[in-house]
């Protein structure tokens, strides 16, 4: 089941590879149609002829159980808990484990266990021998199984390292059920590796996730030096699992304009993110860095239709709205713009060599930020306009363009962001202050400076 290895750019003085493991080639891909094939095997093996899955409505373990059992003619139930404030989510993957014909039985997340074992009295009263993924109703017993996809996954990404002459300092990746990342260190540990191995945890805080990755390498009997190898960061839940942030959002957005790659906010989106804020946090640089990506491309399309709630900023190249735009903003700017450039050749220039992200409002650009990120040797991006229409002030609007240009300036490759502003203008320079830019120098203008490396 060999998925492409690829490198992505240098993003934050780091060389960036991803592990496609979207693309494993069977129901939409992803690390948990590796997990589902362990899991059919071992079930083989036990002589059982019907299965139990266990997720929410966004599971992509659901998904690829549901699409294996179909395929096979097998008898599928999906054990599936509302979200903690007792609401359930539509999604596509739901849609997708309906459509192969897998029956699913509704709870609460305090039912779990009493739904575990109704279903399978009734499979065994239908004659059936179920096999329930997590062995027994409270969820223990089979630990041991989903490990072996990332131990073997492990193993796959050496011999593609050895290949492409890559030594790795670090993996991330999405941990939730701790599966993956209990694998994958299993595969360490296993072949004397040495990458340190950084799970963005989607789902739960960092002590209770260690402690469910702890709990499957104990099952595996893994040797103490295992546990070492444990390394989980909470800080980009955004309030928990399937909720994210505008800041979120606007990675999966850009990783997809940049790179083509489909990322959700649930777990890839989110752990993208993670980890591009891990790295500069943590100051590290000129290292390679390989990304997990583990699937979930059903949930990229979900937050694509319902992502209306957060204002996202949007690519901007449409010269004649932008002109409308500069128009409507150039009488409000401390120094006018037009008093510097003619506003038409600015709004094409810009769209022809440099970025403009925009909110808009009724079609129309409201607020908008234009800065050029195509310094290859320097690695210096500039902000050239950063505006708000007065009626539209005060909502956040520039902190979203910000981070949203950020996002792109890294994902470019840039290192760090400059702008110029005017030395009487004390809240620009205050609000720039805040995101952690820098003066770098004042004459006639006041020189801002962030370096992305060491946000």
């Amino acid at each position: 089941m060999n998925t492409p290895l690829e490198k992505l750019d240098s993003i934050a003085g780091n060389n960036i590879y991803i592990k496609r493991d979207d693309l494993t080639g069977f129901s939409f891909g992803g690390n948990k149609v590796r997990i589902a094939k362990e899991f059919f095997d071992d079930m083989k093996k036990c002589g059982a002829d019907c299965i139990i899955g266990y997720g929410s409505s966004r599971s992509n373990l659901c998904r690829a159980i549901a699409n294996m059992s179909c395929s096979l003619g097998l008898p599928c139930h999906i054990i599936s808990p509302a979200e903690e404030d007792g609401t359930r989510v539509k999604s596509a993957n739901a849609a997708l484990v309906s459509e192969c014909g897998a029956k699913i039985h509704y709870c609460t997340k305090q039912g779990v266990s009493e739904a575990v074992e109704r279903v399978i009295e009734e499979c065994k009263a239908k004659g059936l021998k179920p096999y329930y993924i997590n062995g027994n109703k409270f969820g223990k017993g089979n630990e041991r199984v989903p490990l072996y996809a990332y131990e073997k996954a492990y193993a796959e990404i050496s011999r593609q390292a050895v290949e492409k002459s890559i030594r790795f300092d670090y993996i991330f990746l999405a941990t939730g059920t701790g599966m993956t990342q209990s694998g994958l260190i299993l595969g360490c540990e296993n072949a004397g590796g040495n990458e340190k191995i950084v799970g963005i945890s989607v789902a739960r805080e960092a002590e209770a996730e260690e402690k469910v990755i702890r709990s499957f390498l104990e099952s595996a009997g893994a040797s103490s030096s295992a546990y070492s190898k444990i390394h989980v960061t909470d800080k980009y839940l955004c309030g928990g699992y399937g909720k994210y942030s505008p800041q979120v959002a606007n990675t999966v957005l850009q990783a997809y304009k940049c790179y083509g790659i489909p990322l959700d906010p649930t777990y890839t989106g989110k752990a993208f993110h993670g980890m591009l804020n891990y790295l500069q946090e943590n100051r590290i640089s000129k290292k390679n860095i390989l990304f997990i990506h583990t699937g979930g491309t059903p949930l990229f399309f979900d937050f694509l239709y319902t992502r209306k709630s957060i204002p996202p900023a949007q690519v901007c190249d449409d010269s004649a709205k932008l002109l409308r735009y500069l128009e409507k903003i150039d009488k409000h700017l401390t120094t006018p713009l037009s008093s510097r450039v003619g506003l038409r050749d600015f709004a094409e220039k810009v769209l022809a060599c440099g970025n403009a992200l925009v909110l808009e409002d009724g079609g129309e650009i409201v607020s908008a930020i234009l800065f050029y990120a195509n310094d290859t040797k320097g690695k210096n991006a500039y902000i050239t306009l950063l505006g708000t229409l007065p009626e539209y002030q005060g909502k956040g609007h520039a902190n979203i363009l910000m981070q949203a240009m950020e996002e792109r300036a890294r994902l470019c490759g840039m290192h760090r962001v400059f702008l110029d502003t005017d030395i009487k203008n004390t809240g620009a320079i205050s609000f720039y202050s805040k995101r952690g830019y820098e003066i770098a120098g004042v004459n006639e203008k006041v020189c801002m400076l962030k370096n992305l490396l060491k946000e």
